[in-house]
């Protein structure tokens, strides 16, 4: 049993694709195209969010993404390093969020970009070498000669969205989400497309509450047979960022599980999008047990993460003695809350 643990959690994290945090763990090779210079491995997709961290520095060399765009979250705490030609091109509804001690360098070329949407945030002749803590959003400037920084403002958007994700509920959508520091938001807005063309379904109020975890809901009672989910977040200064994109086919008959954040610190939110009358195993690399729950019809738990070592784990998901569905996951206390 053990063996077969150990080798079933070698195969999910060498071949799992879906991850909603992308690290970034090396610079070899071609940089940030180089798959295995993030962990998971694999270059990070649309709704992912980057996280650049203390002490690593990951390189744009040629142009990274084409059209479609990708929407991802950047947050960097280490270096975000340009070569002459780099370029990264993402969707305007990207954030790029530079920490304190972060920093973005280049070599001081006009070919030097960051570009979101159509908008040009960074250019390395124009803005040389920056430091946070600053951002770059839709609602930020653009790169201008002679004036560095100005595609970016000060400070970091402090929006901290711990997960956005759903249950299916008979022929309805719930949708549920978490944050933190609720005060520096003003509305939360769900969005969903079906057509290709984004859709507002309903706008929140900001509880207004500080330094807690505050949660919400939405259901979506008339959803299509596939549906894409995002969350709109409006600060209070009108600033504007968006979620990572749930995607949501109502016949999905396979269990899916999604856990955040990933690596964990504290504790572990675990979700998946239906309920279930089972057991929750976690297992670490050696195929130990290391921690175990009973579930009835939930699809939510919390993981309490704070006594087990840093390191790899696989979780598991049972109904009766078969699984059901399994994620890997890591324990890293490297990451202060400041991602």
């Amino acid at each position: 049993m053990r063996k077969f643990l150990l080798a079933l959690f070698c195969i999910l994290c060498i071949s799992s694709v879906r991850a909603a945090i992308k690290t970034v763990v090396g610079n070899s090779g071609t940089g940030w195209s180089n798959p295995s210079n993030w962990s998971p491995s694999g270059v990070p997709v649309s709704g992912d969010e980057v996280r650049i961290p203390v002490g690593q520095t990951i390189s744009i060399k040629g142009t990274v993404y084409a059209l479609p765009y990708p929407t991802l979250i950047i947050k960097v705490n280490g270096t975000l390093d340009f070569d002459p030609s780099g370029k990264l091109d993402v969707s305007g509804t990207s954030i790029v969020n530079v920490y304190s001690g972060g920093q973005i360098t280049s070599s001081g070329t006009s070919s030097e970009l960051i570009i979101l949407g159509t908008v040009t945030k960074y250019n390395g002749q124009n803005d040389g070498n920056l430091s946070g803590p600053l951002y770059a959003s839709s609602s930020t400037g653009q790169s201008t000669p002679g004036v560095p920084g100005t595609g970016f403002n000060s400070g970091t958007l402090p929006v901290k969205l711990h997960y956005f994700t759903y249950t299916i509920l008979s022929n309805t959508v719930l949708l549920k989400w978490k944050v933190t520091q609720d005060s520096d938001n003003d509305l939360y807005t769900v969005q969903r497309s079906v057509n290709g063309q984004w859709q507002d379904l309903q706008t929140i109020p900001a509880s207004g509450l500080a330094g807690n975890d505050i949660s919400y809901t939405f259901t979506d009672h008339q959803p299509a047979s596939e549906n894409l989910y995002r969350l709109k977040l409006v600060g209070r200064a009108g600033e504007t960022t968006y979620s990572h994109i749930v995607r949501v086919k109502m016949d999905q008959k396979q269990l899916t599980i999604s856990a955040f954040p990933n690596p964990a610190s504290a504790r572990m939110t675990v979700n998946w999008h239906r309920p279930v009358d089972g057991t929750l195993s976690v297992y670490n690399a050696g195929g130990a047990l290391v921690y175990q729950e009973q579930l009835l019809q939930r699809s939510e738990t919390v993981v309490n993460t704070g006594s087990l070592q840093n390191g790899s784990y696989l979780l598991v998901v049972r109904t009766g003695s078969a699984p059901v569905a399994k994620i890997s996951f890591a324990v890293s206390r490297w990451q202060a809350e400041t991602l």
